[in-house]
């Protein structure tokens, strides 16, 4: 864990997220954590992720993940992404495909009996982004401001993955 309950705001008063180790920033409305989670798999190697994440108590989350990928891997398959959430139990309310800069970008917004998720999945050049904010649907009128800023709020500080951590291991 590179920080606990960060809590350093922005000059809108929301949280200032920038990732440790990963090559993102945004603004959160409530303090994070901010950590990064090596694992092995058998089939594509090494996985490193950089995420940022807050919870509260009134039922709001907010995680950003940035996956790296490595020569073994794919981008996940935007209509893919859709069957798999027409498949389950909560209830697909719509997609959107756009672009982030000039990177691909799927929106999804689901609910299902008490929650509800905005999902935004970025295709960068060597890693995927995931931004997630969920919510209770007894929240719901609030939920468009918090979606509208975090996302907009959602900056690359380098096209390259894990940037920090890189050059850190560059100057050592």
């Amino acid at each position: 864990m590179h920080r606990e309950q960060a809590d350093t705001k922005d000059d809108s008063g929301w949280y200032f997220a920038e990732s440790t180790e990963g090559s993102f920033s945004s603004s959160l409305p409530i303090p994070f954590n901010d950590f990064t989670i090596l694992a092995d798999d058998p089939n594509v190697g090494q996985i490193r992720t950089y995420i940022v994440g807050a919870k509260n108590t009134e039922g709001y989350k907010f995680t950003i993940t940035e996956m790296e990928l490595n020569d073994k891997m794919h981008f996940p398959n935007f209509e893919n992404l859709i069957s798999e959430f027409q498949d389950k139990d909560s209830e697909l309310i719509s997609h959107t495909e756009e672009e982030y800069g000039s990177m691909p970008c799927l929106t999804l917004n689901t609910k299902n009996e008490s929650m509800g998720a905005f999902m935004r999945y970025i295709h960068g050049p060597h890693s995927t982004f995931t931004l997630i904010i969920e919510y209770p649907l007894s929240k719901n009128e609030t939920i468009d401001t918090y979606r509208d800023y975090f996302f907009s709020s959602f900056k690359l500080k380098s096209t390259e993955p894990g940037s920090a951590h890189n050059e850190r291991k560059r100057s050592s």
